[in-house]
């Protein structure tokens, strides 16, 4: 998030938890989740224990969208089996570099609103089939996390 300061007025290196609940992107991935979702399924989210995942706010807002039963931290060592890291947040930051990132909060928070309604169900819908890759690749060799972009959906059968 190019533009974004930290307390004493630096560049930061990521965003924290307030910002990350203001912007709304969890409650964005929700509805298009729930909207791929068959009407008796719950909406399921997978996130990394980054320590902006991990505050206790970011949990209580988690648990108030998605219920404490529709998210979970991932497994360690298994940076490619989340929807955030893999899909989410990649698809956020271009979406957002797109629209100028900003140089204020007020303008990040302004270009974060505007990218978070692209988060679509196909958009969606797009990162779970890659993370489901993933897992198969992983499951099929014997758990080691690391995969080749280059496979095809074929290659998984």
């Amino acid at each position: 998030m190019t533009g974004h300061m930290n307390k004493e007025g630096k560049q930061a290196k990521s965003v924290d938890s307030a910002f990350l609940i203001k912007s709304g992107v969890f409650r964005e991935v929700h509805k298009a989740l729930k909207r791929l979702c068959k009407p008796n399924q719950t909406p399921f989210f997978i996130l990394d224990r980054a320590p902006v995942h991990t505050f206790k706010a970011t949990c209580t807002h988690l648990d108030s969208i998605f219920t404490s039963d529709g998210w979970v931290f991932q497994a360690a060592k298994m940076p490619d089996s989340n929807d955030g890291d893999v899909g989410v947040f990649p698809f956020m930051k271009r979406e957002v570099a797109k629209l100028g990132g900003g140089t204020t909060r007020d303008e990040i928070v302004t270009c974060v609103k505007e990218a978070r309604t692209h988060v679509t169900p196909k958009v969606c819908k797009n990162i779970r089939a890659r993370v489901m890759r993933n897992l198969k690749w992983v499951a099929a060799n014997g758990g080691k996390n690391y995969y080749d972009e280059s496979m095809t959906k074929a290659e998984f059968g």
